[in-house]
Order: structure tokens, then sequence, then C-alpha cells
């Protein structure tokens, strides 16, 4: 006789089958922290399916059937411009203005931003580790504009796939230019008597995030 059935205990779900014979078990653990439950909130974006595009009216002059001298076709194109603002420019209404406030209220904001291609969480003053920046010097201050969420421990704004340069302000200060403990490869190939140790060291930048605010919007 066969039973089955689906448990819920304090370490997570399991689904069990019984019989005389055999026992199967399959648990799913949960995960070892429980996500944070933070508000998100509302932010006006302009819409990108609105944008219109111009016409072009052909006008075409009419050919008579008993005309016998060659008359030129006349084509006249006349270009409709209509000024529409970018889908990434905010639209600062009232909703986005009370968001963003509730966001400047809190005491500490994170960030998850773009370096080079990669996104890293950060907060202020954490120390980033990315790949070699070839164009900056040692105390150089970059500000961040690549920003994909933005946030606290209780709100946070995502972005589309960024967030509007005018919400925040985030800066970096060069601090260091290293390069990484060394590196082995081995390469060889069977039954073929080859074997090579390669030795790399990878080139790297420190940055300090040294401002991560969220601006107050007149």
């Amino acid at each position: 006789m066969f039973a089955r059935g689906i448990g819920i205990g304090t370490r997570g779900m399991a689904l069990f089958t019984t019989s005389s014979r055999n026992i199967i078990a399959c648990s799913v653990a949960k995960s070892f922290a429980q996500p944070m439950s933070r508000h998100l909130l509302p932010i006006a974006v302009a819409d990108a399916s609105k944008i219109a595009f111009s016409k072009l009216h052909t006008t075409r002059a009419n050919l008579s059937p008993d005309t016998t001298t060659t008359t030129t076709t006349t084509t006249t194109a006349t270009t409709t411009t209509t000024t529409i603002p970018s889908p990434s420019a905010p639209i600062l209404d009232a909703t986005t203005k009370e968001s963003l406030s509730r966001l400047r209220s809190q005491l500490r904001y994170y960030a998850v931003v773009d370096i080079v291609g990669r996104p890293y969480l950060i907060t202020k003053n954490d120390m980033v580790i990315v790949n070699r920046l070839r164009d900056v010097s040692i105390g150089d201050v970059l500000e961040l504009n690549r920003v994909r969420e933005l946030g606290s421990a209780d709100y946070l704004v995502k972005g589309a796939p960024y967030v509007s340069e005018q919400f925040y302000t985030i800066k970096a200060t060069v601090i260091e230019h290293t390069k990484s403990k060394m590196i082995q490869i081995v390469k060889k190939k069977r039954r073929k008597g080859y074997r090579r140790t390669l030795t790399h060291k990878q080139t790297h930048t420190i940055l300090r995030i040294s401002e991560v605010e969220i601006n107050k919007l007149d």
C-alpha cells in the first residue's frame, strides 16, 4: 500500500512516498537568510511607445493621356517634426517627488552600479576592486552614472534599465593600481609528453566609494 503527501516543517518542505519496502524523501532547505521586504516606489517614466514618426506626403502631377510631350513628375516631401522627451528622461510629478522624499529620509543607501560592464553592490566607504582602468590616475574622482537599483532598508527604486542621474550622486575615488596574486595555468596533452606551466598576474584598480546621496528635487 502506497501513501503520498507533502509535509511542511521548520526546516523546509518535504515530498515523500512510503511503502512497505521503500521510503523516498526529497527535502528542500530554506535559504540561509530571509529576503528583506522593501516597498517598490513608483517612478513615472516617459513612455517610449508614444514616440511618433514623421510622415512623408507625396503629391504626383496628373498626366493627360493625349499629351505627346514629355512631362516631369513632381514629388513634394513634407516632414512633420514633433518634440518628444527621451524615454530615459524622468517625469517629475508629485508621485515621483514623494517617492524620492521617502527614500531620502532614510539613514543609509545602497546602489547596484555598472562599472566597466559589471554590476557591483555598493554602499558608502566601500572598496571596490575592478579590472584595470587605463585612463585614470590615483586620486581621480569618478562619478558613477549607470545605476540599476537605488534603495535603503525600506524603499528602493529600480531603473529601466538605469535610474535617472537627476535622482542621485555617487562618486568614487581611485586609490590604487595593483596586481593580483600569481595565477598558474597548467597545459598538457595526454600521451604526448607535453606539459607547460604558465603564470599570469591580473591588473586591478581599487576604488573607494566616497559619496552615495539622494538628490533633493525642487
